[in-house]
Formats: structure tokens, C-alpha cells, sequence
């Protein structure tokens, strides 16, 4: 049976690898199926530029077309600005 499912960065971790021998420090894009992707520093960052520049040619969504979910589940830590103040945390989605 075929998975239609499309696979998705589910979890960023902070990981090493070995190349021949030397040790790289970075970061592991995890998806469905496993590792989808290892990044240096300079890599994550140019990554991260390329998808808000790709994101920034989408178009807008259409208004009412996405709904904010409620979460049920309670926050782990109290959002805290810089003064200390508590902050309210963000509405959830459906990604969540």
C-alpha cells in the first residue's frame, strides 16, 4: 500500500557526524522516514534564508481560508518578554 502521506521536517536536532574521519558539528533535519538532511552552521543558515525568500513568493492565503486551532494541551514552560512579563503563548496550528 502507498504511503500518500508527504514527508515533513518534524524535528531539528543538534548532531555530529563523522566524514572520513572528522568530526562536523551540526544539524540533523528529521522527517518521517529518518534523517532527511545534515547542516553545517553556514548550510542551516543559507537554508533558512532560501525558504523565507521562497516563502516570501507565495502568495497570500485567502482570508478565512486558515483557521487558528486550539491546542487542549497545556504549555510546558510560562512565556516571559525581556522585563520578565508574562507573555501569552501563540495561537497553536494545525502542524502542532
Amino acid at each position: 500500500m502507498a504511503n500518500n502521506r508527504r514527508p515533513y521536517i518534524g524535528h531539528i536536532l543538534h548532531r555530529s557526524w563523522d566524514d572520513e574521519g572528522q568530526k562536523i558539528d551540526g544539524l540533523s533535519l528529521i522527517c518521517g522516514q529518518g534523517i532527511a538532511a545534515h547542516l553545517t552552521k553556514s548550510e542551516a543558515y543559507s537554508f533558512a534564508n532560501d525558504l523565507v525568500d521562497a516563502a516570501d513568493k507565495l502568495p497570500e492565503p485567502a482570508p478565512g481560508r486558515l483557521q487558528p486551532v486550539e491546542c487542549p494541551m497545556q504549555p510546558a514552560h510560562q512565556l516571559t518578554d525581556a522585563t520578565g512579563a508574562t507573555e501569552e503563548p501563540l495561537p497553536a496550528t494545525p502542524a502542532d
